[in-house]
């Protein structure tokens, strides 16, 4: 449980978003292009109310922003920022950024900053590198988290809401996360994936390995958009799937859980998805509804 600790840690404090999508030709990171624009993301618990929990703006083609709502109350806004066209940083409206290195088309490294300094510069909270395998996919995500503050743990504590592991687990890991910013103390994790042609079979988090069945034939939406945000809940579990699993299931503690996926479709885009997460006894059941811009 340390080590899903300190991921679960990793991915919270890293509040940056990365953006990229296939174009006509090949994948650019940084080019966000996709075949449906998404207008509008709700969200409900399974017998629940729904709320809205995205709305994003576009310019054209170009997202501009995206604004996240807990039970319908926003929270928060990342805005986007481009060079020629490509994603350079990300600034969300507690004036939190991220910086953005592309190599050959490709992404090197993300750094991300507080809104805060130190000796006149400001503060690193956390950057990701990323490696390629032969046929240039993302084969290893090395993520590092150097401090946590005080207004980043309130974003936490607004946005965490155990939905999907029991609410004692997300109990815990807030205390760790607590305990990582008194102790202002440094974590790395490394994130493997393992591909079978355009989609992962497995994605490993130091020694917890997730795995991916039931691949449907239509387009994932989130195909390379890469979001990785306490604003946002979803890791990164979908980034890098052209379409869309049926199940997936994780070893938390010598015990497996389960998710099963069930969709609705408006042509090669899934409008509904219905998710059914199981952990021993303990099981839940949540919609996310999309809505596109015409």
């Amino acid at each position: 449980m340390k080590k899903l600790n300190s991921y679960l840690l990793t991915l919270l404090a890293a509040v940056v978003i990365l953006v990229s999508f296939t174009s006509c030709d090949k994948d650019e990171a940084g080019v966000y292009n996709p075949g449906k624009k998404i207008s509008k993301i709700y969200f409900k618990d399974d017998g629940a109310q729904e709320y809205i929990s995205e709305s994003w703006t576009w310019d054209g083609n170009t997202l501009k922003s995206i604004t996240y709502y807990d039970q319908g109350d926003s929270i928060g806004a990342d805005n986007f920022e481009y060079t020629d066209g490509v994603l350079t940083k990300i600034t969300d409206n507690y004036n939190f950024y991220s910086v953005f290195t592309i190599t050959d088309k490709k992404y090197a490294k993300i750094e991300y900053y507080s809104n805060q300094t130190q000796n006149n510069q400001n503060i690193l909270l956390s950057d990701i590198v990323f490696q390629y395998n032969t046929d240039d996919k993302v084969s290893q995500l090395t993520i590092t988290t150097y401090t946590v503050t005080k207004e980043l743990l309130s974003l936490m504590n607004r946005t965490l809401s155990g939905r999907i592991l029991p609410a004692s687990v997300a109990t815990q890991m807030m205390k760790n996360v607590q305990n990582n910013a008194v102790n202002n103390s440094k974590a790395t994790i490394n994130t493997s994936f393992v591909y079978d042609g355009d989609n992962i079979s497995s994605m490993s988090v130091g020694s917890y390995l997730t795995t991916y069945a039931s691949y449907d034939d239509k387009l994932n939406p989130y195909y390379f958009f890469f979001p990785f945000s306490t604003l946002k809940e979803t890791t990164n579990n979908f980034v890098y799937q052209k379409n869309n699993p049926g199940s997936m299931t994780t070893t938390v503690s010598s015990a497996d859980v389960t998710t099963n996926f069930t969709y609705t479709y408006d042509g090669d885009y899934p409008t509904s998805i219905i998710s059914n997460t199981s952990l021993g006894l303990v099981s839940l059941t949540t919609t996310t509804r999309i809505v596109y811009e015409d």
